[in-house]
């Protein structure tokens, strides 16, 4: 029983790191941050597997960074994480802990919203400063074209997410009580 369980939860990591894969290359160039279904895909993931999303998010980096263009715009690369805009991709875990954390604990609407909300801070606290140092922009210049015109889509996109999601992971956990 808890073998099949390690191997779900396994085949779900690498299932779910293709998804990240899949849909986060997926964009829309608007200026020097694209919006991407990135966010969408993280949340989407944190919703259905929890905290151990990280594990997906963090497999997702890796092949990126390896080389394989997951990331915006079909890009790859060390120097995509390194580069302008590298610090969302790693404000990702942080999305990926603070969205699972609120499903691991099937947490109520406002403190879900919370959760969700304070992800998304957190990933745009990261990218914003990072995009910051590397372009040595002004923090006003860094709001403008990172994050304000992506407030209300990312806004959208997590409450999608967690729709989709928490529905996907009440079918996994009721399959899983069976396995």
């Amino acid at each position: 029983m808890k073998r099949n369980r390690k191997i779900i939860a396994l085949a779900l990591t690498a299932a779910f790191a293709a998804v990240i894969c899949i849909l986060s290359p997926l964009s829309i160039p608007i200026g020097a941050v694209p919006i991407s279904l990135s966010v969408f895909a993280v949340a989407c993931v944190a919703a259905v597997i929890g905290r151990k999303s990280c594990i997906s998010v963090l497999l997702y980096i890796v092949i990126g960074a390896a080389g394989l263009p997951v990331f915006a715009k079909f890009a790859a690369g060390l120097g995509v994480i390194t580069g302008a805009t590298g610090g969302y991709i790693i404000g990702y875990i942080p999305l990926a802990l603070m969205i699972g954390a609120a499903a691991d604990s099937d947490a109520k609407l406002p403190a879900s919203v919370l959760l969700y909300a304070g992800g998304l801070f957190c990933c745009y606290t990261l990218g914003t400063a990072w995009f910051m140092f590397v372009t040595e922009s002004s923090l006003k210049y860094a709001l403008s074209v990172c994050v304000i015109p992506f407030i209300i889509p990312d806004a959208i996109k997590l409450v999608a997410a967690g729709a989709i999601g928490s529905r996907i992971r009440k079918a996994v956990l009721k399959h899983s009580e069976k396995a």
